[in-house]
């Protein structure tokens, strides 16, 4: 259970990675790669806030009635998972009604994406370090039965056995990336 909601991280992450470097551009230059971006945020409301987040609340709703510790930080990623969300929803609405001659909202979008990209990296940092160990440590086999139950399994269009055709754009953009950066280990 663990390791899907942790597969799901490092694809995440992976986004996080291209969504930075065109946020750079678009800081820089005033220009990046809008589709590119329209489409991971597409892809973000569609899967993360709809499948992987709810499979976390599930654990997290197990475990704080397990760990009474746990609580705050319980709270607190529970209440990042509905500002990722309600993030995503804003991001999608300011790319749909975006002019790419007016500078303002490129700032502001910029703005926006470099929040989301930070509080997306913060918030994973969270669950690896603090309530996934703690989860595999408390939690017991039934529980975890339970846990999964609650599941609804769906396979990432984006990682998944089969890319979505609207999604094939952004994973070439990821392979792309990734032979830049391991061509040149320095580059940011």
């Amino acid at each position: 259970m663990l390791e899907i909601l942790r597969k799901d991280h490092i694809n995440i992450s992976r986004l996080m990675d291209v969504l930075q470097n065109q946020t750079s551009l678009l800081e820089k230059t005033g220009a990046a790669n809008l589709r590119l971006i329209t489409d991971i945020v597409e892809y973000i409301t569609n899967y993360p806030d709809l499948y992987h987040h709810p499979r976390e609340d599930l654990i997290f709703e197990l475990l704080r009635h397990k760990d009474k510790e746990m609580v705050p930080v319980i709270d607190h990623l529970l209440g990042e998972h509905k500002l990722l969300t309600e993030t995503a929803i804003d991001l999608a609405e300011r790319l749909g009604h975006l002019h790419a001659q007016e500078k303002e909202q490129i700032r502001i979008l910029a703005e926006l994406l470099r929040k989301y990209i930070n509080l997306t990296r913060s918030h994973m940092d969270i669950e690896e370090g603090k309530l996934f160990p703690r989860a595999k440590q408390v939690l017991t086999e039934e529980d975890w039965a339970e846990i999964e139950k609650g599941f609804v399994y769906t396979d990432d269009p984006l990682f998944g056995k089969i890319i979505l055709k609207q999604y094939q754009h952004i994973y070439d953009s990821i392979i792309k990336q990734t032979h830049q950066t391991e061509d040149d280990p320095g580059r940011d």
